[in-house]
């Protein structure tokens, strides 16, 4: 009974001590918040390119994102960077930007997908940051960030178009 306790205690003392390693590394010393800060303080230039996509300007509704044009596409698309922390307003983007007349992707390290699964991608982040942190391994800003496209339903954008204008939209956050 007596080992039976001692190992019982020695797994919650190792326990506490990996969420308390867990908790630290996450708390409040998170590089996406840069990224955010960057392109508001200091937004990229009209003209600017993003892989194959060219700055045209900003559109203030919805949070502020991007309108970049693309060879592909006639019409704008809105492109926005987000910190790995923040939901995406995914009510919001259903009223704003209809399943019929836009589509929604979301691009989290040169991951393509059609809906964003924010518990999951989180928890990753935090477990990359947390092994990151125990094995002193460096810690890339981009993990921190996930780039949203709205397109017309009628444009159709290549996938590895988007996720290189996502990369060059980091890379230029990072520079800022």
């Amino acid at each position: 009974m007596i080992v039976t306790s001692r190992i019982l205690f020695l797994a919650l003392i190792a326990l506490t001590t990996v969420a308390g390693l867990m908790t630290r590394s996450a708390a409040g010393r998170d590089q996406h918040i840069p990224i955010t800060l960057s392109l508001e303080q200091r937004p990229p230039a009209t003209g600017a390119t993003f892989g194959r996509f060219r700055l045209e300007g900003f559109e203030t509704s919805v949070g502020g994102s991007m309108r970049l044009s693309s060879p592909a596409c006639e019409k704008m698309v809105l492109v926005r960077l987000l910190p790995i922390g923040m939901s995406p307003p995914e009510a919001v983007y259903a009223s704003v930007y209809p399943r019929d007349k836009w589509n929604t992707s979301f691009i989290y390290m040169q991951s393509i997908s059609g809906s964003f699964s924010h518990g999951r991608r989180y928890a990753e982040y935090l477990i990359y940051g947390f092994w990151s942190r125990l094995f002193g391994a460096a810690r890339d800003a981009a993990d921190g960030a996930y780039v949203v496209f709205h397109a017309p339903s009628e444009c159709e954008l290549s996938p590895s178009d988007m996720v290189d204008a996502a990369d060059a939209l980091i890379a230029f956050a990072k520079r800022s």
